[in-house]
């Protein structure tokens, strides 16, 4: 019994950890709406628009950006709510207005003053 339990431990700390590590990105993220949306659009440095999926949770749906592959340094992003509709084609709301975020240097400096202690 041990061996099996112990398997099945192993199995759900293993699911827990991957399941910690698929969210870990740094994401921006907007309130909740009500509204019928089906896509973010949004602005990242002026660049060409990009629509990805809303997030659903129970509170409505909302934008989640993911923002860990954006490169070290300063950057404005706008947004809007978009739902594409197959009768209705395209609505969008307004863009929201710039919104300054800062992504930190992922270098660390060295250790410094190496020595022997007590």
């Amino acid at each position: 019994m041990s061996s099996n339990f112990s398997h099945r431990y192993l199995f759900l700390v293993a699911g827990f950890l991957v399941a910690g590590a698929v969210g870990a990105a740094p994401f921006i993220v907007s309130d909740p709406t009500a509204q019928v949306v089906t896509h973010c659009g949004y602005i990242l440095d002026g660049a060409a628009k990009v629509d990805s999926v809303v997030a659903t949770s129970p509170l409505g749906k909302s934008c989640k950006i993911d923002i860990g592959a954006v490169a070290v340094g300063s950057h404005t992003l706008t947004a809007s709510f978009v739902n594409i509709d197959a009768v209705y084609g395209r609505s969008e709301s307004p863009m929201t207005p710039n919104f300054t975020f800062v992504v930190p240097s992922k270098i660390l400096t060295m250790p410094s003053d190496l020595r022997i202690a007590p």
